[in-house]
């Protein structure tokens, strides 16, 4: 079976302990269509190369980085990149009062996999082909607000009953 484009997912599947926004929803910079004098922002084409409209508006990339909230996730998969297509500027949630924090939920979300070839090294002076590859996932989003439901933190302590 092969499985083109993007895969639908609710965001409690990929998010079970809830989500924080790390940065600003910025434009994502359309480098082909962009010139030395003007920055171009990237949106969303049909087949044809046309710009896809809602309600006249076209739909636009921007992009924001999200922190996953599980404290089993490791460190270089904690914070990751996602696209949010919009016709106009998301903006975001508060943060909770007294800290950066800002919870957040993204809506229509969908993901692609694909393969990052930096890490790999061609072979060189009879050494072997040095393959650092990894499979990254890209989040695409409709939308981003204040989470739905409150997530209960995970437990925090040794594991036999005390606090620490």
């Amino acid at each position: 079976m092969a499985i083109r484009g993007a895969i639908r997912v609710e965001f409690e599947d990929v998010f079970p302990h809830g989500a924080w926004l790390v940065s600003e929803v910025a434009p994502v910079k359309d480098y082909d269509r962009s010139t030395e004098q003007i920055d171009q922002q990237v949106v969303e084409r049909d087949d044809q190369g046309e710009p896809v409209l809602v309600d006249g508006q076209p739909l636009r990339h921007w992009q924001a980085m999200v922190m996953d909230a599980d404290p089993q996730v490791k460190q270089r998969d904690k914070t990751l990149p996602v696209t949010v297509i919009a016709t106009h500027q998301p903006v975001p949630p508060e943060a909770v009062a007294n800290t950066p924090f800002v919870p957040v939920e993204l809506t229509g979300m969908t993901f692609r996999t694909w393969l990052n070839r930096q890490g790999c090294r061609p072979p060189r002076g009879g050494r072997q082909h040095i393959c650092g590859a990894r499979e990254v996932v890209s989040l695409i989003a409709t939308g981003l607000q204040a989470p739905t439901t409150a997530k209960t933190p995970a437990p925090v302590g040794n594991g036999r009953g005390g606090s620490g």
